[in-house]
């Protein structure tokens, strides 16, 4: 339950590509502030041992890809 706009301040100092883990709501709600600028609704459910992939590019951030338990795999062609 600890708040996202410190972590969220953190993040912005980075200069480099990093990796978060952490637990729910946190993970939600970081991800809709960095994402929208607000931390409710999420815009992003994760599921126990999902990741998320998230790209700051040109002061935004986007969705790469996500990955979750029992999610399908791609079709390879």
């Amino acid at each position: 339950m600890d708040p996202v706009r410190p972590f969220q301040a953190e993040i912005g100092s980075w200069t480099e590509g990093r990796i978060v883990v952490g637990h729910n709501p946190f993970l939600e709600r970081l991800t809709a502030v960095l994402m929208t600028g607000v931390e409710d609704p999420p815009i992003l459910i994760f599921q126990r041992g999902g990741m998320a992939c998230l790209e700051l590019l040109d002061d935004s951030w986007r969705l790469l890809w996500t990955a979750f338990p029992e999610q399908p795999l791609p079709q390879q062609s």
